[in-house]
């Protein structure tokens, strides 16, 4: 108790308590000052590792469409140079497509109501007509691929381009059962710097929803003619169809799968070449020779032009290189040294692999699989592929119904038209013509590390209910289990015969 707060112990109570209240307010401050939020950690401007950033919003055209013929190219040339790029879509392409996607007619007869006899006989129509189609060249344009290699260069475009351009078109041909047929259209061609309208832009042209109602193509290259190519008609016939991924509000043009790791492909080249470069430079063996003036013990008169008379004159385009087995007589008072290649790169194979590492993350491809190389143990390989896989399902789903199923849409509605199938009601009824539509697609199995366990586990689906005998037989071997019943029937029936031929008893075969 001091003197103040004898005389005035009210003013000394107030004091006290404004002397605490500013010792609290001292401290929020010290604590503020070592609160690191987003504009001390990434939004900060003042640290060195953001001094090179670009901070600015950009719109997905300035961002996406603006530089979208640039990334293609870029794009276009990693994958044609071959190395990991390639591989990376190669691999996707032939994981997916494979030897091509097949169709499986599942029509929903919650709606048609059929017998279970009729159903199957529609679905076995529907299949022959669209293989019909498919099986041949009658599908493409140009009469060059089937079905099954157009699926394949379609995901390759989509891949490489980052989207792809189908047309409609139809031609009447001798000994043809359609007329539908398909074109690819280069991506490169869809540009607008032609034209001014307002919803146009990238060669995209939309109505006031941003949908998409028409595509912009350079027609001619040496006139650099324009033509306008709607999605569909006044009908609502489809003319177009336009593959794309998007990654950002209001899109219109895609993204190659190579773009974001573009720069690591380009350094990745230089590396491989300079490496290929240094070890057949220290596979050449090559000598030189040192001697003093005037002196030649091997009578190499390498760089000396003799002329009558004995003596030699210099020439001036002397040149050396290395060589396999080269022998070079120095000129007196001249001296080679080397710098030491080192090669081969001890670290080479560990800085790849953390490089395919970094290229997979990027990609949705473990690095096992893009450098084709499984070392490590069964679990680890098996979570791999199971991991490349899940990828691998999704471009599927995304090829089976953006790709094949409105191009077999196109073709039923066709063969209907033309009495080739008998669908009641199909195009008065637009629910029923849905669900005469319906239908899975599907390709090559996942590749297994032991198929016995894979088996084992689809039986105990199977008995549990948990899947089907369809839907096992199209993932274990990519085969339609209707027609392994078919096939083991005619096989049980002739292995019947054979036993009773042999009075019950099969005779083994020998071996040699």
């Amino acid at each position: 108790m001091n003197f103040i707060s004898k005389l005035a112990p009210r003013w000394a109570h107030k004091r006290e308590n404004a002397k605490r209240e500013l010792k609290i307010e001292n401290a929020k401050l010290k604590i503020v000052d070592n609160i690191y939020g987003y504009s001390e950690a990434g939004a900060s401007t003042k640290k060195n590792a953001f001094k090179h950033t670009w901070d600015w919003l950009n719109t997905p055209k300035e961002d996406i469409g603006d530089n979208h013929d640039l990334l293609t190219a870029r794009s276009r040339q990693a994958f044609m140079a071959g190395g990991y790029g390639r591989g990376a879509v190669s691999m996707i392409v032939e994981s997916a497509i494979g030897t091509g996607l097949k169709l499986k007619s599942n029509i929903n007869n919650d709606i048609l109501k059929f017998s279970e006899k009729e159903r199957n006989r529609i679905q076995n129509e529907i299949e022959h007509i669209f293989n019909w189609w498919s099986d041949g060249t009658e599908c493409d344009i140009e009469q060059q691929q089937r079905f099954e290699k157009l699926q394949f260069q379609m995901l390759i475009t989509k891949l490489v381009d980052g989207e792809g351009f189908v047309l409609f078109q139809y031609r009447k041909r001798d000994k043809e059962l359609f007329e539908t047929k398909i074109k690819f259209i280069d991506s490169a061609r869809c540009c607008s710097w032609k034209t001014d309208l307002q919803n146009l832009e990238n060669g995209v042209e939309t109505d006031n929803d941003g949908r998409p109602i028409a595509y912009w193509f350079i027609n001619d290259n040496k006139t650099m003619e324009q033509i306008r190519i709607p999605v569909r008609d006044k009908y609502g016939n489809r003319h177009l169809l336009v593959l794309i991924d998007k990654e950002r509000i209001g899109q219109r043009r895609g993204v190659p799968l190579l773009a974001p790791v573009l720069e690591i492909l380009q350094q990745l080249t230089k590396l491989t070449s300079a490496e290929l470069m240094n070890a057949v430079i220290s596979s050449m063996f090559t000598a030189f020779i040192k001697t003093e003036k005037g002196v030649d013990p091997l009578n190499i008169t390498n760089g000396i032009e003799k002329k009558e008379g004995g003596s030699g004159e210099k020439k001036n385009d002397i040149s050396m290189g290395l060589g396999s087995g080269t022998i070079y007589q120095l000129e007196p008072g001249q001296d080679m040294i080397f710098a030491d290649p080192s090669r081969p790169n001890a670290s080479s194979d560990a800085f790849r692999l953390a490089m395919c590492k970094e290229l997979g993350s990027s990609l949705h491809i473990p690095a096992e699989i893009i450098m084709s190389k499984f070392e490590a143990s069964y679990s680890a390989s098996k979570a791999a592929l199971e991991d490349f896989w899940r990828m691998i399902k999704r471009v599927r789903d995304w090829m089976a119904k953006d790709f094949c199923q409105p191009i077999f849409e196109e073709i039923i509605d066709e063969a209907v038209s033309k009495g080739y199938v008998d669908l009641p009601e199909y195009f008065e009824n637009a629910l029923k013509r849905k669900a005469y539509l319906a239908a899975e697609w599907y390709g090559m199995a996942q590749p297994s590390l032991d198929p016995l366990k894979e088996v084992k586990a689809s039986v105990l689906k199977i008995e549990n209910g948990l899947s089907t005998r369809s839907r096992e037989s199209r993932e274990i071997n990519g085969s339609d289990w209707k027609e392994n019943q078919i096939q083991l029937d005619i096989e049980n029936q002739m292995q019947k015969k054979k036993e009773v031929k042999n009075n019950g008893n099969i005779q083994p075969t020998s071996s040699d």
